[in-house]
């Protein structure tokens, strides 16, 4: 299951027009920069299995390409209802 925080930054990175750096997801989020890292690299293979690739450019930030059209609907639905036992199915 996401956390409150992991659930906050997928919603961060929704709503995200331009890149942001760690330092800042950090910030937004009141934790560590290697806590902000440890939930990307979580929530990155869910994320490129369902269209989207996580964009990193080292000292510039990241954001993230957009995929399937429902693929937004998808993460929404996933911010706002537990996930099922075994997974994000």
């Amino acid at each position: 299951m996401l956390s409150a925080k992991q659930k906050e930054l997928l919603n961060i990175l929704l709503r995200q027009q331009q890149k942001s750096t760690v330092e800042q997801y950090a910030r937004q989020l009141n934790v560590s920069k290697r806590t902000v890292y440890s939930y990307l690299d979580l929530l990155e293979p869910e994320l490129n299995q369902r269209g989207y690739t996580l964009l990193r450019s080292p000292g510039q930030g990241l954001r993230y390409s957009r995929g399937k059209p429902s693929m937004k609907k998808w993460m929404k639905k996933r911010i706002c209802s537990p996930l099922k036992a075994g997974g994000w199915n």
